[in-house]
């Protein structure tokens, strides 16, 4: 998560960020392919002129990079159950442990 908030996150495999508009799917998505390691949440903003696309329970940030000043930590997502009901209105990113990193 450190080298991503320091460098920004870029896609290398996908032609899209994944992301999620609450804290909860995102880790549901997490858990989906990586059950036994605790997500690591990154709390993006959508920058100006990215659009976003709705696929499957997430979302898709329209482009293949996030530049840093758009990423910052999510402190709560290892004390966050994954079933409370908060949300939030920027996206979240799926854990920084799925990320195809440069």
């Amino acid at each position: 998560a450190a080298k991503i908030l320091r460098e920004g996150y870029r896609c290398t495999r996908r032609g899209r960020v994944p992301a999620h508009r609450n804290r909860e799917g995102a880790v549901r998505a997490f858990r989906r392919n990586h059950r036994s390691r605790p997500p690591i949440l990154l709390q993006a903003q959508v920058p100006p002129g990215v659009s976003t696309t709705p696929h499957k329970d997430g979302i898709k940030l329209e482009t293949k990079q996030l530049a840093p000043r758009y990423l910052s930590t999510d402190v709560r997502a290892h004390t966050t159950s994954p079933y409370s009901s908060s949300t939030l209105p920027v996206p979240y990113l799926p854990s920084a442990r799925a990320a195809s990193v440069f």
